[in-house]
């Protein structure tokens, strides 16, 4: 399947020696989030939110091989990018819009969370951490919609299981 070709494609460009990220594979792995947050927080269309959904698809296909190759310790530039994104996801603004951006983000979390039963997360217990407050903060400032909580409170279950 194309999704499946692309995501070896990227595989290979950020991948380094055996059970290594490429020395630049975590400014890789932050350009391909950039992009994705770029899709999500475009539109509230739906041909965004298709074209979205596809991104996030291919990226959590991308995450999952990067996952399984790469030694869990091993992992911190991947988990870097994605709390940096995480963290400029501004929660002020167009709440809706935001929203699914979160829910994207938090496919992605999920999908590293329980590769490998959670081990690639098990072994970074700041990076767990981390999460946590910012889904914490997530929750002090949810919008009236209530899907932040939603996201939130399934993306910490995700996270203590």
């Amino acid at each position: 399947d194309a999704l499946e070709g692309v995501a070896c494609l990227l595989w290979n460009v950020v991948r380094g020696v055996k059970g290594r990220l490429h020395s630049r594979g975590g400014d890789t792995i932050g350009m391909i989030l950039d992009c994705l947050m770029a899709t999500s927080t475009t539109s509230n269309s739906d041909d965004a939110r298709a074209q979205t959904t596809i991104v996030t698809e291919l990226v959590s296909r991308w995450m999952t091989l990067i996952c399984h190759a790469v030694e869990a310790d091993l992992l911190q530039p991947l988990w870097k990018e994605l709390l940096r994104v995480w963290k400029n996801v501004d929660v002020t603004t167009d709440h809706q819009l935001h929203a699914y951006t979160l829910e994207c983000l938090h496919t992605l979390l999920c999908t590293v969370i329980s590769t490998r039963d959670g081990g690639a997360c098990a072994q970074t217990p700041a990076v767990a951490q981390q999460v946590s407050q910012q889904l914490e903060f997530l929750l002090s400032s949810e919008p009236d919609t209530g899907i932040y909580r939603l996201v939130a409170e399934s993306t910490q279950k995700s996270i203590l299981i």
